[in-house]
């Protein structure tokens, strides 16, 4: 998935943003299992598990429905994954491709088998990220509640000395590694506007934002000549 959307500049799928001062960094992952594309066991461990739930072989699992939105790669994201879910484990996944509004509304409905989406972070901060996808709002699709991981997404909220909440917080991403885990991370795209040197503000040179959608209002920009 890293490679064939991101061209090799996608950052690999884990819990929290990979390199943040929050989260593993790529050698980190790279020493995990599943983050490594040799990694000789991944399917059988799969399997296990899903023999271990009563699906053996996988294809007990029957037919599910896996819900995409038809815009920008959620489509090819959808049946490439679909592509590997057939050939290393045998499921059988059918697309519903629908527009983003429907698909939204779908999964905050909690009417659905399986979803392929994103989130955006909004603030340069742990707390917005982690909040929206694992805790008690909207975004979290899947209304997963955990009372060991919800305590310390409290606790980092409070602690004011960064040192302390990263602790807290790789701890909180430990626990999606290995204890439990919603959602099935594919890549972390890294996206900004197309900028020129030449754009000039008020404040002066244009500085692009931490992240895109702090950056959507434009008021007295222009184009220096």
């Amino acid at each position: 998935m890293q490679r064939t959307f991101g061209s090799g500049h996608y950052l690999l799928g884990a819990p929290f943003p990979p390199g943040t001062w929050w989260g593993s960094s790529v050698e980190e992952l790279r020493q995990r299992p599943g983050f490594n594309p040799t990694h000789p066991k991944d399917v059988e461990a799969a399997k296990a598990l899903l023999k271990e739930a009563g699906y053996d072989p996988p294809s007990k699992l029957g037919k599910r429905v896996l819900t995409a939105p038809n815009v920008l790669y959620w489509p090819d994201v959808s049946q490439l994954w679909a592509a590997q879910m057939r050939k290393t484990l045998g499921l059988e996944l059918e697309i519903k491709l629908v527009d983003a509004p429907t698909a939204v509304n779908t999964w905050v409905s909690g009417n659905y088998d399986l979803g392929s989406w994103g989130y955006a972070v909004n603030i340069d901060d742990p707390d917005d990220y982690v909040t929206a996808i694992y805790g008690p709002e909207s975004r979290n699709f899947t209304r997963w509640k955990n009372p060991t991981f919800l305590k310390m997404l409290e606790q980092q909220r409070s602690e004011l000395d960064r040192d302390k909440r990263r602790q807290i917080l790789r701890r909180m991403e430990e626990f999606l590694f290995t204890q439990e885990e919603p959602y099935v991370p594919l890549f972390w795209a890294r996206r900004s506007y197309l900028i020129s040197d030449k754009i000039r503000t008020e404040a002066g040179r244009f500085t692009p934002a931490t992240t895109a959608q702090v950056m959507l209002k434009w008021e007295h920009v222009w184009l220096e000549k």
